[in-house]
């Protein structure tokens, strides 16, 4: 082995052990807890501007993104006509429409 290589593969096994003493004595919990917390805050965040940005709620889009994948028969007018009763129906949770603030309140509790 090189220098450069010994070097490298000591502290692979140095910092794989002290990763492995932390989580095996728990150590590692809060910071899991943090980052997942961290994480989930940061996706909520981006997700909900997005949805502004694109005038939906976070309803309003589950409604015609429901709609538009539950197929109730093998018929394209039928799914057209379904997609569009979902197109109508989430438009009317999204920021515009008339229930665009039942929309954004229930869009909290999600």
């Amino acid at each position: 082995m090189t220098s450069a290589t010994y070097i490298l593969a000591v502290v692979i096994t140095a910092v794989a052990a002290s990763v492995a003493t932390a989580w095996m004595t728990g150590m590692l919990v809060p910071l899991i807890i943090y980052i997942r917390t961290y994480y989930t805050e940061g996706q909520k965040a981006a997700e909900e501007k997005a949805l502004d940005a694109m005038g939906e709620s976070k309803v309003s889009y589950g409604i015609k993104d429901t709609m538009k994948q539950t197929k109730i028969i093998d018929n394209k007018e039928v799914n057209d006509l379904q997609g569009g009763v979902g197109e109508l129906v989430g438009g009317q949770f999204g920021n515009d429409g008339l229930a665009g603030g039942l929309g954004k309140g229930l869009g909290k509790g999600l």
